[in-house]
Protein backbone atom coordinates (compact mmCIF):
# COMPACT_ATOMS: atom_id res chain seq x y z
CA UNK A 1 0.00 0.00 0.00
CA UNK A 2 1.02 3.79 -0.65
CA UNK A 3 1.21 6.03 1.97
CA UNK A 4 -2.18 8.53 2.09
CA UNK A 5 -1.19 11.94 0.40
CA UNK A 6 -2.62 14.31 3.72
CA UNK A 7 0.23 16.77 3.50
CA UNK A 8 -1.78 19.61 2.05
CA UNK A 9 -5.47 19.44 3.13
CA UNK A 10 -6.07 22.01 5.80
CA UNK A 11 -9.17 20.90 7.97
CA UNK A 12 -10.30 21.18 11.36
CA UNK A 13 -11.12 18.68 13.89
CA UNK A 14 -14.66 17.49 13.54
CA UNK A 15 -15.31 20.55 11.05
CA UNK A 16 -16.70 22.61 14.03
CA UNK A 17 -17.84 25.67 12.99
CA UNK A 18 -16.27 28.96 14.37
CA UNK A 19 -17.62 29.26 17.54
CA UNK A 20 -16.54 26.15 18.35
CA UNK A 21 -13.06 25.98 17.04
CA UNK A 22 -11.72 29.87 18.00
CA UNK A 23 -8.32 29.39 19.48
CA UNK A 24 -9.27 32.44 21.62
CA UNK A 25 -12.28 30.23 23.51
CA UNK A 26 -11.65 27.35 22.66
CA UNK A 27 -10.59 24.98 25.57
CA UNK A 28 -8.54 22.22 23.70
CA UNK A 29 -5.72 23.12 21.19
CA UNK A 30 -4.64 20.64 18.96
CA UNK A 31 -1.61 21.38 17.63
CA UNK A 32 -0.68 19.12 14.67
CA UNK A 33 3.27 18.51 14.38
CA UNK A 34 3.94 16.53 10.97
CA UNK A 35 7.46 15.61 11.15
CA UNK A 36 9.52 12.31 11.06
CA UNK A 37 12.70 12.36 10.33
CA UNK A 38 13.96 10.65 12.86
CA UNK A 39 12.12 7.20 11.76
CA UNK A 40 14.00 4.65 11.60
CA UNK A 41 11.75 1.63 10.18
CA UNK A 42 9.14 2.72 8.07
CA UNK A 43 7.87 6.61 7.29
CA UNK A 44 5.17 8.76 6.68
CA UNK A 45 4.43 9.84 10.33
CA UNK A 46 4.34 13.48 9.08
CA UNK A 47 1.11 12.60 7.31
CA UNK A 48 -0.25 11.27 10.11
CA UNK A 49 -1.71 14.43 11.62
CA UNK A 50 -3.52 15.62 8.66
CA UNK A 51 -5.35 12.20 8.32
CA UNK A 52 -6.33 11.97 12.28
CA UNK A 53 -8.17 15.26 11.53
CA UNK A 54 -9.84 14.76 8.06
CA UNK A 55 -10.80 11.35 9.97
CA UNK A 56 -12.44 12.99 12.65
CA UNK A 57 -14.84 15.37 10.19
CA UNK A 58 -16.55 11.50 9.85
CA UNK A 59 -17.17 11.10 13.40
CA UNK A 60 -20.61 11.91 15.10
CA UNK A 61 -20.37 14.58 17.54
CA UNK A 62 -22.45 12.67 20.32
CA UNK A 63 -19.57 9.98 21.54
CA UNK A 64 -22.14 6.96 22.36
CA UNK A 65 -19.60 4.95 24.73
CA UNK A 66 -19.37 7.78 27.26
CA UNK A 67 -22.95 9.68 26.55
CA UNK A 68 -21.00 12.79 25.82
CA UNK A 69 -21.21 15.43 23.18
CA UNK A 70 -16.72 16.24 23.98
CA UNK A 71 -16.77 18.77 21.08
CA UNK A 72 -19.14 21.61 23.56
CA UNK A 73 -16.12 22.60 24.99
CA UNK A 74 -14.31 23.72 22.02
CA UNK A 75 -11.87 22.22 20.16
CA UNK A 76 -9.49 24.52 18.04
CA UNK A 77 -6.99 22.81 15.26
CA UNK A 78 -3.81 25.25 15.32
CA UNK A 79 -1.70 25.78 12.07
CA UNK A 80 0.59 22.56 11.41
CA UNK A 81 4.24 23.45 12.90
CA UNK A 82 6.40 23.14 10.65
CA UNK A 83 9.29 20.94 10.46
CA UNK A 84 13.18 22.38 11.36
CA UNK A 85 15.48 21.51 8.99
CA UNK A 86 18.29 21.79 11.32
CA UNK A 87 17.97 18.45 12.99
CA UNK A 88 16.01 16.97 15.50
CA UNK A 89 17.23 18.85 18.57
CA UNK A 90 16.51 22.05 16.76
CA UNK A 91 12.92 21.11 16.13
CA UNK A 92 12.56 19.68 19.86
CA UNK A 93 13.20 23.42 20.90
CA UNK A 94 10.69 24.88 18.23
CA UNK A 95 8.32 22.06 19.73
CA UNK A 96 8.64 23.26 23.16
CA UNK A 97 8.61 26.98 22.34
CA UNK A 98 5.11 26.46 20.93
CA UNK A 99 3.52 24.54 23.08
CA UNK A 100 4.96 26.93 25.90
CA UNK A 101 2.89 29.50 24.37
CA UNK A 102 -0.37 27.76 24.44
CA UNK A 103 -0.53 26.43 27.84
CA UNK A 104 -2.92 27.36 30.69
CA UNK A 105 -4.58 25.18 33.92
CA UNK A 106 -7.92 26.44 31.73
CA UNK A 107 -6.59 24.76 28.16
CA UNK A 108 -5.69 21.44 27.10
CA UNK A 109 -2.81 21.03 24.50
CA UNK A 110 -2.95 17.46 22.67
CA UNK A 111 0.04 17.45 19.82
CA UNK A 112 -0.59 15.06 16.97
CA UNK A 113 2.49 13.59 15.72
CA UNK A 114 4.67 12.78 13.96
CA UNK A 115 7.09 10.20 14.93
CA UNK A 116 7.95 10.09 18.84
CA UNK A 117 10.28 12.09 18.84
CA UNK A 118 8.12 15.50 18.67
CA UNK A 119 6.72 14.57 22.22
CA UNK A 120 10.03 15.78 23.90
CA UNK A 121 9.91 19.39 23.08
CA UNK A 122 6.05 18.89 24.42
CA UNK A 123 6.58 17.15 27.36
CA UNK A 124 8.99 19.69 28.24
CA UNK A 125 6.60 22.56 28.08
CA UNK A 126 4.06 20.92 30.27
CA UNK A 127 7.00 20.25 32.97
CA UNK A 128 8.08 23.69 32.93
CA UNK A 129 4.69 24.79 33.73
CA UNK A 130 3.68 21.46 36.01
CA UNK A 131 7.04 21.06 37.66
CA UNK A 132 5.47 18.18 39.65
CA UNK A 133 4.79 16.16 36.26
CA UNK A 134 4.75 13.12 35.90
CA UNK A 135 4.15 10.80 32.85
CA UNK A 136 1.97 7.68 31.36
CA UNK A 137 3.87 6.19 28.38
CA UNK A 138 1.53 3.74 26.33
CA UNK A 139 3.81 2.18 23.63
CA UNK A 140 4.87 -1.15 21.86
CA UNK A 141 8.65 0.22 22.38
CA UNK A 142 10.23 1.02 25.65
CA UNK A 143 12.01 4.33 24.29
CA UNK A 144 14.80 4.08 26.62
CA UNK A 145 17.87 4.32 24.98
CA UNK A 146 20.29 7.21 25.31
CA UNK A 147 20.84 7.33 21.59
CA UNK A 148 20.22 5.44 18.85
CA UNK A 149 21.63 5.69 14.92
CA UNK A 150 23.44 8.04 16.02
CA UNK A 151 21.00 10.44 17.80
CA UNK A 152 20.31 11.11 21.42
CA UNK A 153 17.02 12.83 19.92
CA UNK A 154 15.31 9.86 17.97
CA UNK A 155 11.78 8.65 18.44
CA UNK A 156 13.84 5.68 20.15
CA UNK A 157 14.97 7.85 23.64
CA UNK A 158 11.77 9.69 23.70
CA UNK A 159 11.10 8.12 27.30
CA UNK A 160 14.76 8.45 28.70
CA UNK A 161 14.24 12.11 27.70
CA UNK A 162 10.76 12.08 29.70
CA UNK A 163 12.72 10.41 32.60
CA UNK A 164 14.65 13.38 33.06
CA UNK A 165 11.35 15.51 33.81
CA UNK A 166 9.59 13.09 36.09
CA UNK A 167 8.58 9.57 36.60
CA UNK A 168 7.45 7.58 33.39
CA UNK A 169 4.92 4.60 33.83
CA UNK A 170 5.10 2.58 30.74
CA UNK A 171 1.94 0.41 29.66
CA UNK A 172 1.66 -1.95 26.48
CA UNK A 173 5.61 -2.50 25.98
CA UNK A 174 6.53 -5.36 24.33
CA UNK A 175 10.38 -4.74 22.15
CA UNK A 176 13.46 -3.54 24.23
CA UNK A 177 16.62 -3.58 24.37
CA UNK A 178 17.97 -4.92 27.84
CA UNK A 179 20.53 -2.46 28.08
CA UNK A 180 17.89 0.84 27.94
CA UNK A 181 15.46 -1.23 30.39
CA UNK A 182 18.31 -1.99 32.96
CA UNK A 183 20.16 1.28 32.79
CA UNK A 184 19.87 3.63 35.39
CA UNK A 185 16.65 6.76 34.74
CA UNK A 186 16.78 9.88 36.50
CA UNK A 187 13.18 9.41 37.88
CA UNK A 188 11.92 6.43 38.04
CA UNK A 189 10.65 4.06 35.01
CA UNK A 190 8.01 1.55 35.93
CA UNK A 191 7.43 -0.69 32.91
CA UNK A 192 4.77 -3.26 32.07
CA UNK A 193 4.74 -5.71 29.56
CA UNK A 194 1.69 -5.96 27.15
CA UNK A 195 1.39 -9.55 28.15
CA UNK A 196 0.93 -8.32 31.74
CA UNK A 197 -1.44 -5.88 31.06
CA UNK A 198 -3.97 -7.97 28.69
CA UNK A 199 -3.32 -10.60 31.28
CA UNK A 200 -5.30 -8.81 33.63
CA UNK A 201 -2.49 -7.13 35.88
CA UNK A 202 -3.78 -4.43 37.85
CA UNK A 203 -2.81 -1.51 35.59
CA UNK A 204 -5.38 0.98 37.34
CA UNK A 205 -3.72 0.52 40.66
CA UNK A 206 -0.58 1.39 38.95
CA UNK A 207 -2.05 4.66 37.74
CA UNK A 208 -2.87 5.49 41.38
CA UNK A 209 -0.05 4.68 43.07
CA UNK A 210 3.08 5.41 40.68
CA UNK A 211 1.79 8.77 39.30
CA UNK A 212 1.66 12.08 40.58
CA UNK A 213 -1.64 14.43 40.22
CA UNK A 214 -0.21 15.96 37.26
CA UNK A 215 0.51 13.60 34.36
CA UNK A 216 1.01 14.27 30.91
CA UNK A 217 -0.17 11.64 28.52
CA UNK A 218 1.72 10.03 25.46
CA UNK A 219 -0.05 7.50 23.31
CA UNK A 220 2.34 5.76 20.59
CA UNK A 221 -0.45 4.38 18.27
CA UNK A 222 1.71 1.06 17.84
CA UNK A 223 0.59 0.26 21.52
CA UNK A 224 -2.41 -0.82 19.64
CA UNK A 225 -2.26 -4.52 18.16
CA UNK A 226 -1.24 -4.15 14.29
CA UNK A 227 -4.58 -6.12 13.55
CA UNK A 228 -6.42 -2.81 14.04
CA UNK A 229 -3.66 -0.55 13.80
CA UNK A 230 -1.20 -1.74 10.65
CA UNK A 231 -0.63 2.17 10.11
CA UNK A 232 2.55 2.91 11.70
CA UNK A 233 5.83 2.60 11.63
CA UNK A 234 7.12 0.32 13.84
CA UNK A 235 4.42 -2.03 14.61
CA UNK A 236 4.69 -5.18 17.34
CA UNK A 237 2.33 -8.26 17.58
CA UNK A 238 0.71 -8.82 20.82
CA UNK A 239 -0.81 -5.22 21.30
CA UNK A 240 -3.68 -3.91 23.16
CA UNK A 241 -7.01 -3.79 21.74
CA UNK A 242 -8.97 -0.60 21.42
CA UNK A 243 -11.13 -0.86 24.61
CA UNK A 244 -8.50 -1.72 26.90
CA UNK A 245 -7.04 1.82 25.91
CA UNK A 246 -10.18 3.23 26.75
CA UNK A 247 -10.26 1.75 30.00
CA UNK A 248 -6.83 3.15 30.91
CA UNK A 249 -7.67 6.54 29.85
CA UNK A 250 -11.07 6.33 31.27
CA UNK A 251 -8.90 5.25 34.70
CA UNK A 252 -6.44 7.84 34.08
CA UNK A 253 -8.73 11.08 33.62
CA UNK A 254 -10.77 9.65 35.98
CA UNK A 255 -8.26 9.71 39.01
CA UNK A 256 -5.58 12.19 38.02
CA UNK A 257 -5.10 15.74 36.66
CA UNK A 258 -4.43 15.26 32.40
CA UNK A 259 -2.72 18.37 31.71
CA UNK A 260 -1.52 17.78 28.54
CA UNK A 261 -1.42 14.56 25.69
CA UNK A 262 -0.07 13.64 21.99
CA UNK A 263 -1.09 11.12 20.12
CA UNK A 264 1.87 9.80 17.38
CA UNK A 265 3.31 7.61 15.32
CA UNK A 266 0.65 6.89 12.54
CA UNK A 267 1.43 6.75 9.22
CA UNK A 268 -1.71 6.71 7.55
CA UNK A 269 -2.24 3.91 4.50
CA UNK A 270 -4.07 4.53 1.34
CA UNK A 271 -7.37 3.36 1.27
CA UNK A 272 -7.03 2.21 4.88
CA UNK A 273 -9.20 4.29 7.16
CA UNK A 274 -9.84 2.59 9.83
CA UNK A 275 -6.77 3.38 11.99
CA UNK A 276 -7.11 7.34 10.97
CA UNK A 277 -10.70 7.00 12.56
CA UNK A 278 -9.05 4.92 15.61
CA UNK A 279 -6.74 8.24 16.28
CA UNK A 280 -9.83 10.56 15.88
CA UNK A 281 -11.66 8.81 18.42
CA UNK A 282 -8.63 8.38 20.61
CA UNK A 283 -8.65 12.40 20.61
CA UNK A 284 -12.77 13.34 21.11
CA UNK A 285 -12.53 10.74 24.16
CA UNK A 286 -9.48 12.52 25.39
CA UNK A 287 -11.15 16.06 24.94
CA UNK A 288 -14.65 14.50 26.61
CA UNK A 289 -12.75 13.39 29.54
CA UNK A 290 -10.78 15.89 29.97
CA UNK A 291 -13.47 18.35 30.12
CA UNK A 292 -16.80 16.16 31.09
CA UNK A 293 -18.94 19.16 32.61
CA UNK A 294 -19.05 20.66 29.13
CA UNK A 295 -19.57 17.96 27.75
CA UNK A 296 -23.28 16.96 29.09
CA UNK A 297 -24.91 14.12 28.13
CA UNK A 298 -26.87 13.03 25.03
Amino acid sequence: MTVAPYEHQPQNFLGLEPALSDPATARSLILPIPYDHTASFGSGARNGPAAIIAASRELEHYDVNRDCVAHLSGIATLPPLEPEAAGPEQMTDKIRAAAAALLDPQRFVIGLGGDHSVSVGLARAHAERWPDISFLHLDAHADLRLEYQGSRYSHACTARWLSELGPVLQLGIRSADQDELRAPKPHPVVTRRSREVLAGRDWAADIRGLLTDNVYLTVDVDVLDPAIMPSTGTPEPGGLGYHLVLDIFEELFGCRRVVGMDIVELSPLQDLRGPDVICAHLVQTAVGLRWPAAGGNG
